[in-house]
């Protein structure tokens, strides 16, 4: 029996409950084969401004998605990505064009701040390499 493949979708609380994240979620969906966290949705988070970072959940996913706000990624999104690049978890980052959504590997982060917890670092991403392209459902 082949296991499904888990993935965890990573964002701003900024996003929670909003047309953006249902959007993303969405497309998440569409691409990317197997079941995907969506810790607004999957995960107990009643207090809106409590900052979690579910870096235990990172070592059960087999990928991660995760979604800048205006090129930048909050604090608890910046963890939880640094942990699944140090595993080795493919990481990607799901941007819109136009209004049309695209993704691209995640090879690094840049921390910018040390105080602003939702600027707190960029992406540092590629075009996905072919042995990655497996884990999704079609080409970008």
């Amino acid at each position: 029996m082949v296991k499904q493949q888990v993935g965890y979708y990573s964002f701003s609380k900024e996003k929670y409950n909003t047309p953006i994240e249902a959007s993303e979620y969405n497309f998440i969906r569409r691409i990317f084969k197997g079941f995907v966290i969506n810790p607004n949705k999957d995960l107990n988070t009643d207090n809106p401004y409590e900052m979690n970072i579910n870096i235990n959940l990172i070592y059960k996913v087999n990928f991660m998605v995760v979604s800048a706000t205006k090129g930048y990624i909050g604090r608890c999104s910046f963890w939880e990505v640094k942990q699944a690049l140090l595993m080795g978890i493919p990481v990607f980052e799901i941007y819109s064009i136009r209004g049309i959504f695209k993704y691209r590997a995640v090879i690094a982060l840049k921390k910018v701040s040390n105080v602003n917890y939702i600027k707190y670092a960029r992406l540092v991403s590629k075009p996905i390499p072919q042995k990655i392209k497996s884990i999704t459902k079609q080409q970008n």
